[in-house]
């Protein structure tokens, strides 16, 4: 089994790339945002952060992603207690998905560089774009202000002094990025 990593800052077509090598469905797909809003709505994990950042993250009794974004991004050190919080609810889901799938895997994740997951990929793939074309897209995508993108977007340093296997320019359009997904499949499956 392969395990596959592609990661860069939100906006950069990490998600949009994922869906293009799995066209045919033959990879098991670790979207971790997907994975991270399904852990929200665990009790022990909602009771924790309200531990944390207080009940008005709360409406109806389910998390409010805004409202709890709004907390997380405050400062670094929330972002950095959020982080190693829901890491720990996280490492277990992810751990359970690669010990019994019997595809390869691709773990479509913001942060991998930081996670010990990083290392055991058998490629890492950094899918980058310009800032305005990340920002433009997420806040079309989100529905959020550009000033909510910038205090959540990733430090470059996260990016930066890592060796990729492979880097996509995703600032040409979807069909110069499907070009970039049909080389990826031919490197892998080759």
């Amino acid at each position: 089994m392969k395990l596959i990593g592609i990661t860069g800052k939100s906006g950069s077509g990490k998600s949009t790339l994922t869906q293009m090598l799995n066209h045919d469905n033959n990879y098991n797909v670790i979207n971790m945002d997907s994975l991270v809003h399904s852990l929200l709505e665990k009790e022990q994990i909602k009771l924790g952060l309200v531990d944390m950042f207080g009940s008005d993250i709360l409406e109806n009794n389910v998390i409010n992603r805004k409202k709890l974004g709004a907390k997380v991004f405050a400062n670094k050190a929330c972002t950095d207690q959020y982080n190693n919080y829901i890491y720990e609810f996280m490492k277990k889901e992810i751990d359970s998905i690669i010990s019994t799938s019997n595809k390869d895997i691709i773990l479509d994740w913001p942060m991998l560089t930081v996670t010990h997951y990083f290392e055991k990929c058998d490629y890492t793939i950094l899918v980058v774009a310009n800032s305005d074309t990340r920002q433009d897209r997420v806040v079309k995508r989100d529905n959020i202000k550009a000033e909510y993108h910038k205090n959540r977007d990733l430090p470059d340093e996260l990016f930066e002094g890592k060796l990729f296997d492979i880097v996509v320019d995703n600032d040409n359009g979807l069909q110069t990025l499907q070009q970039y997904a049909d080389e990826i499949l031919r490197q892998i499956e080759g």
